[in-house]
């Protein structure tokens, strides 16, 4: 019976040629777009899952309502906004912050200077997200302000081939050059994290680039910060302190 329906589905086919070819052309369309939108859906929502707490952690938002309609939202916060939250809402487990900037980097040794990102963390951003050394740890990138962790990339482009390990290079903070020592080898995010990075270094310098007014003022923003809450807390109840 299967056999003879085959026969005449065949037979269908090739005498409706032009038919036949545009509505199996359709249907191969269809079925493609559907698997590209799947692929696409199931990658953006599949973003910083990788950090094992990453239902515990959330990222703090500035409202800034000057009245009038003018109500604006950004990602960065005051600097002195961590160690407040950490002093007076029992609820938040860790917090941890990364200030991002793009200024000159040069090895030591070269005249030829790069445009570069680079990102300024708290010891803590390695406990709260799970980032990972391919050589080196935390611990040598925070144990002294002049230290610096790469990802591969970065490595070959200030060092070549060279083993980028205990080399020194020099980051302009602020006015100035000021070298810095490759203690650690990152691994490079992943394609589904929203935090992108090649050049790390200690939060610490930041009291080289910000006065001591601008550490303690609640008017200026310059790092985001992120908080992971105790497993029996909810979001709204946090919320609901921040005044």
């Amino acid at each position: 019976m299967i056999k003879n329906y085959l026969k005449v589905a065949v037979r269908h086919l090739f005498k409706q040629k032009l038919f036949s070819l545009l509505n199996i052309f359709g249907l191969a369309v269809g079925i493609g777009c559907c698997v590209l939108i799947a692929l696409y859906i199931n990658h953006e929502w599949s973003f910083d899952e990788f950090h094992a707490e990453s239902d515990r952690i959330y990222r703090i938002w500035v409202k800034e309502d000057y009245g009038e309609g003018e109500v604006y939202f950004n990602t960065v916060t005051p600097i002195v906004l961590k160690p407040t939250l950490e002093q007076n809402i029992p609820e938040i487990a860790a917090a941890t912050r990364r200030y991002a900037f793009t200024d000159l980097v040069k090895r030591r040794d070269k005249q030829q200077s790069f445009s570069q990102p680079i990102q300024m963390v708290d010891p803590g951003f390695f406990e709260m997200f799970d980032f990972k050394f391919l050589r080196g740890s935390s611990d040598q990138l925070f144990s002294a302000p002049g230290n610096v962790a790469l990802t591969p990339a970065a490595a070959q482009r200030y060092f070549g081939d060279e083993d980028p390990l205990q080399q020194t290079n020099l980051i302009k903070i602020g006015q100035h050059y000021e070298p810095f020592t490759v203690t650690g080898l990152l691994e490079k995010p992943p394609a589904h994290s929203s935090i992108r990075y090649e050049m790390l270094i200690p939060l610490s310098n930041s009291q080289r680039m910000f006065s001591s007014r601008a550490q303690t003022s609640w008017f200026n923003v310059a790092a985001e910060t992120y908080v992971m809450l105790d497993e029996s807390a909810s979001s709204a109840d946090v919320r609901g302190k921040f005044a």
